[in-house]
């Protein structure tokens, strides 16, 4: 799955007419590989070695003026940037009252007028503040949240999970309004737990679509359900996929990877390689359908192909129209990117350009920043 590999790295993408773009970006796609490049002017006056310093979740939204909110879980607050990446403020800090945050982990929008953030699932916090920051609302959720995504209408969806038995979760998709605090799952399914393999196992995607309403996807399952805010189905559609085979080849590069952490010091590997063993790794027998779902700034539903352990600057997916036809196949190619990156992993769409967290090679610590690329 793009952003659940070892670590997750958050990437935003937005997409625009600037520097050659088309509207119709399903033309686009038809052409074949498109490579992005960083732009060096965003976001240079900000210290991000000691500004991101450690490999927590952090989260992106954007506002109506394309500022861009960063969720911070280390420092309990909401980092406010503005088109240019210029840091122009931030709110919250650690605590339980209105505007508090305890690990904010989740920023998305609600209706163009307000930002939604999750916090630490079980704090069962979703608070809601206008774009400048100024808290609005804190909503109390029945069970646990570890996804959180704004619809419209007032309609926010969180997914949550709780142990019905040894080594099994229930997972349930739920619906809350965010004027009475109603709630209503309208999904669920069962999930081994304590798994040291997720990214090969059944996951489920949540993605908003261009009009608000909820896509679902299970990576198991070639079918992608699309659900209104008011939690009724409004259609669904299949796939043009096959699975995998998880062959013999693919358990070795996984064994190889593990057994050389490059993102661990030497005096750190040494440890974890005393706890290591390969016999503590089960492997399904097929890999999932795909390991992500988006939405683009046009609407079209991107569904990346299982990157299993191919290129992780190579991203590819096929592209099917907001009804659920198939259009075309397509990839985002990183591998011209500035050497002193690294690994670019989960993305999301919004107008201009892509804006993202990437690892710094050269840096001293674990070293991500933000940076702001172009589509070519």
């Amino acid at each position: 799955m793009l952003g659940q590999k070892l670590f997750i790295f958050i990437i935003g993408v937005l997409f625009s007419f600037n520097f050659g773009i088309s509207a119709d970006l399903v033309e686009r796609y038809r052409k074949g590989e498109i490579k992005i490049i960083p732009d060096e002017t965003y976001a240079k006056t900000i210290d991000w070695e000691s500004f991101l310093y450690d490999r927590v979740v952090y989260r992106i939204a954007f506002g109506p003026d394309d500022s861009l909110f960063l969720s911070s879980p280390s420092h309990n607050k909401i980092f406010k940037l503005d088109k240019n990446g210029n840091l122009i403020s931030n709110f919250g800090k650690k605590g339980q009252g209105s505007g508090d945050f305890d690990s904010p982990g989740c920023n998305s929008t609600l209706d163009d007028k307000l930002l939604v953030v999750g916090e630490y699932a079980l704090n069962r916090r979703i608070s809601l503040f206008d774009f400048n920051g100024e808290f609005k609302k804190l909503l109390k959720t029945a069970h646990p949240l570890f996804q959180t995504i704004g619809l419209r209408n007032g309609m926010i969806v969180y997914r949550s999970r709780r142990r019905i038995k040894k080594n099994l979760d229930q997972h349930m998709i739920i619906f809350i309004d965010s004027s009475d605090n109603r709630e209503e799952i309208v999904d669920s399914f069962q999930l081994g737990a304590r798994s040291l393999t997720p990214e090969f196992e059944k996951q489920y995607f949540l993605a908003k679509t261009s009009v608000g309403n909820l896509l679902i996807g299970k990576s198991n399952e070639p079918e992608v359900i699309i659900y209104s805010p008011n939690g009724e189905k409004v259609f669904s559609f299949k796939l043009n996929m096959e699975r995998k085979k998880f062959t013999r080849e693919l358990k070795e590069e996984f064994y190889k990877r593990m057994e050389n952490p490059e993102h661990l010091s030497e005096e750190m590997k040494k440890i974890y390689l005393r706890t290591y063993k390969r016999s503590n790794y089960k492997f399904p027998e097929y890999l999932p359908y795909y390991e992500d779902l988006k939405v683009d700034s046009d609407g079209n539903i991107l569904v990346f192909y299982h990157n299993a352990f191919s290129n992780t600057k190579i991203f590819k997916f096929q592209v099917y129209s907001p009804q659920g036809d198939y259009l075309c196949d397509s990839s985002f190619n990183l591998l011209d990117h500035k050497t002193e990156f690294g690994k670019l992993s989960d993305f999301y769409f919004h107008k201009s350009f892509l804006y993202g967290l990437i690892e710094m090679k050269d840096a001293e610590f674990y070293g991500l920043r933000l940076i702001r690329l172009k589509l070519e």
